[in-house]
């Protein structure tokens, strides 16, 4: 996925020098024959819509920045603290249970005063392990990154089925390493329904934003949580690399061709 994700933002990038050398060459007497070509037509054209996935990402960069702004507010407001077991979090005041992981480049854990009252030390401890993995894993510069994408793509509805893919196997992954780590499903389970309804900053990962029905149904029954189906997985890699690695080889083709 990260070589799809750099196709996406490099190949037009790397087409550009490509093409400024192509118009350089053609020569400066009115309107060069190769432009009449169709062949170079089309080329032109796939190139120009290689760059559309690029509109997004100063879209992309002012949603972060608005984010950070959030963040920077609710950490100041915040009490840092730690479980048992020393996992590190920050305790934020809110009636309700809210647990979610925010932070792009330093990634932190955070958790509502409502959620310390009124869940079971066990069960907080659940939802605190299930964050944990996304703040391993990163998940939220993932999920910003997709949905940069899915606006990018989103007439293509086999994207934005796997952009949905992705988002849930990221739960599943998240309950999966909280059950790995001792959390027992039932507490889990208690987490969720819980915190189900909650809300959280747009830019994080959540302990119920995507998939919260199939996380119960799962949770519930003696499977290991995860997405049946993976081939939303390939559609996405395929999709975002095909367009820009596309423009770029015809390109070079149409160089040396035409």
């Amino acid at each position: 996925m990260l070589l799809a994700v750099a196709g996406v933002i490099g190949a037009p990038l790397l087409t550009l020098h490509a093409i400024a050398t192509h118009l350089a060459g053609a020569g400066e007497n009115g309107l060069p024959h190769e432009l009449r070509d169709a062949a170079v037509i089309a080329l032109f054209m796939f190139f120009g819509a290689s760059l559309v996935p690029l509109a997004h990402l100063p879209r992309l960069g002012l949603a972060w920045a608005r984010q950070a702004n959030v963040l920077r507010t609710l950490r100041r407001e915040s009490e840092p603290r730690t479980t048992g077991d020393g996992i590190a979090f920050w305790l934020f005041a809110s009636p309700g249970v809210q647990f979610f992981t925010a932070g792009v480049v330093r990634p932190r854990i955070y958790a509502s005063v409502g959620s310390l009252e009124r869940l079971e030390p066990s069960a907080f401890r659940a939802a605190i392990l299930h964050e944990r993995e996304h703040q391993r894993g990163h998940h939220v510069g993932w999920r910003l990154a997709l949905a940069a994408l899915e606006a990018a793509f989103w007439p293509v509805a086999p994207i934005r089925r796997a952009v949905a893919a992705v988002a849930l196997e990221c739960e599943f992954a998240a309950d999966r390493a909280a059950l790995a780590a001792g959390a027992e499903r039932r507490h889990l389970f208690e987490a969720v329904v819980a915190a189900a309804g909650s809300s959280s900053p747009s830019v994080s990962a959540s302990l119920t934003g995507t998939g919260t029905l199939q996380r119960l149904e799962a949770l519930a029954s003696s499977t290991e949580p995860g997405n049946p189906s993976k081939l939303p997985l390939v559609w996405l890699v395929a999709g975002l690399a095909a367009l820009p690695l596309a423009a770029h080889g015809l390109l070079w083709f149409g160089l040396v061709c035409l």
